[in-house]
């Protein structure tokens, strides 16, 4: 199973999809200008496409932004 790694911020999220043997499925960098949420929920919605029916084992979240993902998200 995968795992995903989120690190929110004032400016940038980063974010990392990882294989169960640690290899780097997917991973981008976008400035949020602005719209952290927005900018997590379009690069989220290109994991899930990365996904398709695989599950994940986990989902890591840093950063400042990470207290304002968790509420909106759930």
């Amino acid at each position: 199973m995968d795992t995903l790694g989120l690190d929110i911020g004032s400016v940038s999220l980063k974010l990392v999809l990882l294989s169960g043997e640690g290899e780097v499925r997917f991973q981008e960098w976008r400035r949020t200008s602005g719209r952290p949420v927005e900018t997590a929920r379009e690069l989220l919605s290109l994991v899930i496409r990365t996904l398709g029916d695989e599950r994940l084992s986990g989902v890591m979240v840093t950063g400042s932004g990470q207290s304002l993902l968790a509420q909106v998200l759930g």
